[in-house]
């Protein structure tokens, strides 16, 4: 059983705290909210669920820290915020708490990294003996870069529909010709 907090309940970390709390394997220790409104209540209220979780949101992250979780899943959005997201992961990095995160997308290549963003997160990784994982969840990957890479398996479209959701309301843009070809 994996000790887990959860790091925001907007829109991605909503969809992440109801996958969290339905699995067996993971057991929801804590949940960080930094909306005022959303402070001392129960997380299965934040994600839209029934049965109380008995977890309550909270902005303390040294109390956070203190329930000693295995691991922190970070959905907060970081690249509006960078300075702030580091310093919020590097807190628990250093503290040993491992961080997954879909924010801060220049960090799926962490080598490529600028050094500002990179080294910080480094330090707190070493000093806590820690481990940092970023997927990415930006639009900037999904909505142009996988397009094109999808794109470059086929020899023929037909259509693209690429569809954003963030905590702005959902967008689809789409584009369809009949035969459009893609060249490789």
């Amino acid at each position: 059983m994996r000790r887990v907090v959860q790091f925001s309940s907007d829109n991605v970390g909503r969809h992440s705290l109801r996958a969290i709390i339905g699995r067996p394997d993971l057991q929801l220790v804590g949940l960080h909210a930094a909306s005022p409104n959303k402070i001392r209540r129960d997380a299965a209220e934040l994600c839209g669920l029934d049965e109380p979780t008995g977890v309550v949101a909270t902005d303390d992250i040294d109390a956070l820290i203190a329930l000693k979780p295995d691991c922190v899943v970070y959905t907060a959005q970081g690249e509006t915020r960078p300075m702030e997201a580091i310093e919020q992961m590097s807190e628990f990095l250093a503290a040993g708490v491992n961080v997954a995160a879909t924010s801060m997308v220049w960090l799926v290549t962490p080598r490529q990294a600028d050094d500002w963003l990179r080294l910080p997160l480094e330090q707190a990784c070493e000093a806590g003996d820690a481990s940092l994982y970023v997927n990415g969840i930006d639009p900037g990957y999904s909505g142009d870069t996988e397009v094109h890479s999808a794109l470059s398996l086929v020899t023929r479209a037909r259509s693209i529909t690429v569809q954003r959701s963030s905590t702005m309301p959902t967008t689809t843009t789409t584009s369809s010709q009949a035969d459009q070809w893609v060249s490789v």
